[in-house]
């Protein structure tokens, strides 16, 4: 019984659907290391450096997206919620805006929802990163959330886990 009603809450919370979307993206990202590396035989030596880099950064992105695929996959459960705090300062190189962990956000929304999505400020190594406005600003001048679910991710998600 107990077994039988884990199994109806992860297939009520897991939308195969979600899990598609990401296997496009990292299909599509893919296709696009492909086509940068056959593009390198029609180019000049001076530009393959530039080349390369599109490789790595397309290949480190399509890295990403199946192991957030996969961690969600096992994830998506009642009790658990999401960080996102540190989410921007692990995307080095990158700079603000973070368009990779904004990526990653938009997926993580999509298959759990904003609803487990947290910001939790006890990692004060991001700020050495970064300023506090561009890793707080980044999500909420993103879009990707409606101020709702900026509510949730900022504080009534917390306070309903640590204080009700």
């Amino acid at each position: 019984l107990i077994a039988k009603s884990v199994v109806a809450e992860y297939e009520n919370e897991f939308n195969d659907n979600k899990i598609k979307q990401l296997e496009r993206q990292a299909a599509k990202l893919e296709q696009d290391i492909n086509k940068y590396t056959e593009s390198l035989l029609e180019l000049p030596k001076s530009s393959w450096a530039s080349i390369g880099q599109k490789i790595e950064t397309a290949t480190m992105q399509k890295n990403d997206i199946e192991i957030l695929k996969h961690a969600l996959d096992i994830l998506v459960k009642s009790n658990v919620y999401f960080d996102i705090a540190s989410l921007a300062a692990n995307q080095k190189p990158e700079i603000y805006p973070y368009p990779t962990a904004l990526e990653h956000l938009k997926n993580a929304k999509s298959i759990v929802g904003a609803q487990k999505l947290i910001f939790g400020t006890d990692m004060p190594c991001a700020l050495s990163r970064d300023s506090y406005k561009h890793l707080t600003d980044y999500i909420t001048e993103s879009k990707v959330f409606n101020e709702n679910e900026l509510l949730d991710i900022f504080y009534n998600t917390a306070n309903k886990i640590y204080f009700n």
